[in-house]
Order: structure tokens, then sequence, then C-alpha cells
């Protein structure tokens, strides 16, 4: 949003502007754009106070005072929020290189690398080389060792089905360890370690250990409900609501399904280690198949963070230049507000408002409400804006041009006119 309130005295060969009826500290950013009387842009590199800014460059124009001014918003702060961005992703190395990679700490009975948020001292831990132990109240319960055997409670290798534990209330559920089929195929099911319910030898809840292409390879999947929800496959990939990788689909973490994430920290970081072309972090798709619709990646030859939405010609049917853009810019409503919870007021739009001008932009209906009540908040895209702005300003320009030829004529008339003057007055 342009600010040109108030009046401003500028000094040829000063960088210092002196503003009169203006509250420069309120509206306007160092980053940001000053046209003074002279016409010419000069970036703003310090606001000094309400009445006083100072300019990168010192101002070349004549020098006056009272003089009209404008200052308008560059690309600086979405630099500025780029640049956040990528400190932020930068920030997250540890689960990336740790949970993220399907990698834990090798943990103890009594803390285990893999254990649960509100029972620390319960979970899976490793106990030696390729050897791991299930604990409960920080006590080692399991141990499956090198070769595959499993002990309970550090007694006899459990290579036939034992019974560990029943329930109280309902003795017919059992928690269980047996073996799997005989073959000894890729993906055949060699053992399972879980609950069942004995009186129909109903698979409940657990794990199972399928046999790899070699006998040191193989996978690991939890059931929940008599289905499997989880796979980890040898190679470290985990799979979460499938079985097997795909095009686009064949990373160390691998969920067909909503990904929710809560933290008080950080919440994700992404760091692609590449030292040569672009960095790409995220790709986002759609269909069944994927398509692509955007990015976010590093864009090392412009040396920024890119947010990208496909704008590939073949995925577009262009039916005609914008019209009406004056309008549309019209009927659209900034304002000077400020989020609840935030502590600087900022120019912004309101979602509904735009919505009735650019639906494209905007995302939710007004008031809505999910089933609880709680409201459903809309969102938008100002980036969505951007043609409209850009065809104004060539709509502008073409303007601009025709009113400089039409006073280049007018000048041109006055000229002759005063040449003809000058003449009847020599005769």
């Amino acid at each position: 949003m342009w600010y040109s309130n108030g009046t401003v005295s500028v000094t040829n060969g000063q960088k210092l502007v002196t503003g009169a009826g203006t509250d420069f500290v309120s509206n306007v950013l160092a980053g940001q754009g000053f046209v003074g009387p002279d016409g010419k842009p000069i970036e703003i590199e310090q606001v000094v106070s309400a009445t006083q800014i100072m300019l990168r460059t010192a101002y070349l124009g004549a020098s006056q005072s009272g003089a009209i001014y404008s200052i308008f918003p560059t690309q600086s702060v979405m630099k500025d929020v780029a640049d956040g961005v990528a400190s932020l992703i930068q920030s997250f190395a540890s689960v990336r290189d740790g949970i993220g990679a399907g990698l834990v700490d090798d943990g103890t009975a009594a803390l285990p690398g893999l254990r649960f948020g509100a029972d620390q001292d319960t979970g899976i831990y490793r106990t030696g080389n390729n050897s791991i132990g299930f604990s409960t109240g920080g006590v080692e319960r399991w141990r499956i060792n090198a070769t595959g055997i499993l002990t309970v409670s550090q007694g006899a290798a459990s290579d036939i089905r034992a019974v560990l534990a029943r329930g109280v209330s309902d003795p017919n559920f059992e928690l269980i360890t047996r073996n799997g089929g005989a073959g000894s195929a890729d993906g055949t099911e060699q053992a399972r370690v879980g609950l069942r319910y004995s009186t129909s030898d109903a698979w409940l809840s657990g794990l199972r250990f399928l046999r790899g292409a070699t006998a040191t390879d193989g996978t690991m999947c939890l059931d929940v409900a008599g289905t499997e929800t989880m796979r980890l496959l040898s190679a470290g990939n985990i799979m979460m609501g499938a079985t097997v990788t795909g095009a686009n689909f064949d990373g160390k973490l691998n969920i067909a399904g909503r990904v929710h994430v809560r933290t008080a920290g950080v919440t994700q970081m992404l760091w692609n280690t590449d030292t040569t072309g672009d960095n790409v972090w995220a790709r986002f798709g759609s269909e069944g198949t994927f398509t692509l619709r955007g990015s976010i990646q590093f864009n090392r030859s412009g040396g920024m963070v890119s947010y990208n939405t496909t704008s590939d010609y073949r995925a577009k049917d262009v039916l005609g230049p914008i019209e009406d853009s004056g309008a549309l810019i019209d009927a659209l409503n900034p304002i000077m507000g400020k989020m609840k919870g935030a502590t600087m007021a900022r120019p912004m739009f309101i979602a509904h408002e735009v919505q009735e001008v650019a639906p494209y932009a905007v995302t939710g209906q007004k008031d809505a409400e999910d089933a609880d009540g709680l409201a459903i908040m809309q969102q938008m895209d100002a980036s969505a804006l951007i043609p409209l702005l850009v065809a104004e300003i060539k709509a502008l320009r073409q303007r601009a041009n025709a009113h400089d030829a039409h006073l280049d004529s007018i000048a041109f008339q006055l000229d002759e006119a005063n040449v003809r003057i000058t003449a009847l007055e020599a005769s």
C-alpha cells in the first residue's frame, strides 16, 4: 500500500527527508521506495522517526519544502520472510537425520530409544549388534538376538507359540509369539508377536516379521485391529497406509494419509545437501497419478527461496488478456489491521471481501464452523492478485504514454505559436 500523507522537505545532495503531517514509524519500512518531487525512486535505508527517514543514496533533485511524495512497498518484505523460512528449515536437521530417517537412539531398558510420551520407561531399545529388547516398567521383558531367537525375560528361546500374558477381565485376550508360515520366499511371514483372541484365534494387533530376499533381510509390519498400519522395510523405508514404494513414493518415510505434527518448538526442518543446481525441498502434487502443483526450492542462480505454483503453458487454457483490471482492483478493499495475538499493524485484506472480487484467491467460506462449533478460518493467497496488478500497471503505462504524446503535441503547438508571436512583435 502506497503512503503519501502530509508533505516532505528534501535537499539536493542530502539523504535526510523531513516530513510534515507524516507518521513514518507506523506506515513505512526500511527497504521500501521513496519518490520525491523529482519523480525518481530511491530506496529507504532507515526510518528515523515519525517525521524523518534516511535514504540509501542522496536526493539529486532540486531542494524543495512542502512537496508531495509517495512511498511504495517493495519485495524486501518477501525476502525477509524467505530468509526466516530458510533459517527455520535449516534448524530441523536433528529430526531429519534421526526419526525422520527411521533412526532412534539405542536407549536402555529404563529409557528405551523408541518409547511412548506418556510412558517413558516402556518401549523398544537396542541391546547390542543386531539385537533388540522390549521393556515395560523399565525392565527387559523380551529380547531378539542376532540369529532371530526371541527370549522372554531372559528365558529360553521362544521358537514356538507361547502365551506371554492374558487379560484380567477377559482371559481370552492373549499376548503371544508364534511362528510364521513354512515358506522361505521373499515376503513370507516368519514370526509374529502380538495380541490374539483365543476362542477364534483372531489376530488383533502386533508385529509380523517377513523374510526378505536373503536370510538376513526382511520387513517388519505393525498391525492394529487385524489390519497393517505401518511397515518398516529392510532399506529403512517406513510405510504407513501402503506396503510398497513407487514413483514419487520412495522416501525414507512414506505415508498414504494425513500427517499431523504438533510440537512446542520448530515443527519441521528440510535440509537438501546438494551443492550444485537448485535445491528442491518439497514438491506438492494431486490426483491418483502424481500431478505436480507446486514446490519449494532454493533457486541457486537467483540466490533465493522460490515458492512455486505450476504455471506451465501446457497446464493452461489461455482465454485472452485481463479486462477491467482497474474495476477489479477498485473493488478490493485493502485495510490497515492487526491479527489477533499480533503486536504490529500492517496492510491486509479481509478474505471474504476479496472472495467476492477474486474467489480464486480465497479458500473456505465466511463464518464456517466445524462440528464442534469452532471457527474454520478462511485463507487467501495474495500472490493470486499479482496478475491483476501487472495488468493494471500496463494499462496505466499505456495511458501515461498517451498523455505524454498528447503533451508533446501541445508543447510543439505552443512552440509554433511562440514563433509566430515573436515574428508579429518584430514586424
